[in-house]
C-alpha cells in the first residue's frame, strides 16, 4: 500500500464503513506567526500616533472645535475599519489606535468648548461612548466605552456631591458596581442563552476593572476617607451580602446536602470575613470576584481577583491605623478559618465522588 496516497475515504473503505458525504479539510494555518502580528500591531499604533502628530504639527487642529470634529471623524473611520471582517492585524490595531486617539481629541475639544462644566462634559462623553458601543463590534473598544461611561457617571455624581466635602458618592457607586457585577455573573447562563454575551461581556469586564480599582483606591488612605464619609462600610456590607447569596446559589446549583455543622462553618466564615472587611472592604470585594469567577469558569476574572486580593491584603497589613495585636488575632483566626474551609471542601468533594 502506498501510504503517501492513503486517504480518509480509503480508511473508511478498509473498515467497511460508509464514508461521510463531506470530509472536512485541514484548517489552514494562521496568516502570520504571532511575532509578526505583534510587530504589525506595534506598527499600527506608531502609524496612528504619527498621524495624530502630523495633524498637530501642520496645525490642522488649531482650536477646540477642530479637535472635536477631527476626533469624531477618526472615531467614524475606526468604526468603518472594524466592520471590515477581512481586515488584517495591522488594520485592526490601527483602527483601535485611531479610535482611542479620536475619542481623546473629541473629549478634549468638548471639555474646552464647555469651559469647565463637569456635568455637561461628562454627559457628552456618555453620549459619545454609547454611540461607539452600539456601532463597534470589537471587545476592547466596547470595554473602553464601558470604562469611560462609568468614569463619566462618577464625575457627574461627584460634582453633584460637591466633590471634596465628603466621599459618600464613591462608596454609593462602588456598592452599585458590586451589585451589578454580582448580578451579571448570577445571570450569566441566561445571558448566554439569549445570545447577549458579545454585548454583555465588555460591560461585565468594565465593571470588574472599575470596581477593583475603586475598592483599592478607597483603602489607600483609610483614615482620611473614613473620617470624611458616613458610608465607608457600605461596600463591605453589600459585598458580604452578595458573597453569601453567591455561596447559597452555588450550594443549590450543585445540590449539596449540608448538615447544620457545615452550614454553621460557612456562616462563621462569612462573619469572620465581614469582621476583617469592615476595615478593608477591598478584601470582601476581591473574595467575591474570586468566588464568582471560579464558579462560572472565567480565569481572566479569577486572575484579576487574585491580584485584587493580594493588593487588598497588602493595604490591610500596612495600615498603620490598625494595631499589631489586632492584626495578630486576625492572622490566627484566619488560619483556623482556612483549616475549617479546607475540611469542608474535602468533605464536599468526597460526597460528590460518591
Amino acid at each position: 500500500m502506498n501510504t503517501a496516497r492513503y486517504s480518509i475515504r480509503q480508511l473508511f473503505a478498509d473498515l467497511e464503513l460508509e464514508p461521510p458525504g463531506f470530509v472536512p479539510a485541514a484548517q489552514p494555518p494562521s496568516e502570520y506567526p504571532w511575532y509578526m502580528r505583534i510587530f504589525a500591531g506595534i506598527g499600527a499604533w506608531l502609524a496612528a500616533l504619527l498621524f495624530i502628530g502630523f495633524l498637530v504639527i501642520t496645525r490642522i487642529i488649531i482650536n477646540e472645535v477642530g479637535a472635536l470634529i477631527v476626533g469624531l471623524i477618526l472615531c467614524g473611520v475606526s468604526a468603518g475599519l472594524h466592520h471590515n471582517k477581512s481586515s488584517s492585524t495591522f488594520v485592526h490595531q490601527f483602527a483601535l489606535a485611531t479610535s482611542i486617539a479620536g475619542q481623546i481629541l473629541a473629549v478634549i475639544g468638548w471639555v474646552v468648548i464647555l469651559d469647565g462644566s463637569y456635568i455637561g462634559s461628562a454627559l457628552g462623553v456618555i453620549v459619545l461612548e454609547i454611540v461607539l458601543f452600539a456601532i463597534q463590534r470589537d471587545f476592547i473598544q466596547r470595554l473602553i466605552a464601558t470604562l469611560a461611561i462609568i468614569a463619566a457617571i462618577h464625575v457627574i455624581v461627584g460634582d453633584l456631591s460637591r466633590w471634596n466635602e465628603n466621599f459618600n458618592y464613591i462608596y454609593l457607586l462602588l456598592s452599585c458596581l458590586i451589585i451589578m457585577f454580582s448580578g451579571f455573573l448570577w445571570l450569566e447562563p441566561k445571558i448566554h442563552a439569549d445570545e447577549l454575551w458579545p454585548s454583555a461581556a465588555p460591560i461585565g469586564y468594565g465593571i470588574l476593572l472599575f470596581m477593583g480599582a475603586s475598592s483599592i483606591f478607597t483603602n489607600v488612605d483609610w483614615a482620611d476617607l473614613a473620617l470624611r464619609s458616613n458610608f465607608f462600610m457600605l461596600p463591605a456590607l453589600v459585598g458580604i451580602i452578595c458573597l453569601g447569596i453567591s455561596i447559597w446559589m452555588i450550594i443549590n446549583e450543585f445540590a449539596y446536602q449540608l448538615n447544620p455543622i457545615e452550614l454553621g462553618s460557612i456562616g462563621i466564615g462569612l462573619l469572620f470575613i465581614a469582621f476583617i472587611g469592615f476595615n478593608t472592604p477591598a478584601i470582601i470585594i476581591a473574595l467575591l470576584i474570586l468566588v464568582l469567577s471560579y464558579w462560572r469558569g472565567y480565569w481572566v476574572m479569577f486572575g484579576f481577583g487574585c491580584l485584587a486580593l493580594l493588593s487588598a491584603l497588602s493595604l490591610y497589613y500596612y495600615n498603620l491605623n490598625i494595631s499589631l495585636l489586632y492584626k495578630s488575632i486576625i492572622l490566627f483566626a484566619s488560619g483556623l478559618t482556612l483549616l475549617v474551609i479546607r475540611a469542608l471542601i474535602i468533605k464536599l468533594n468526597q460526597k460528590e465522588a460518591l
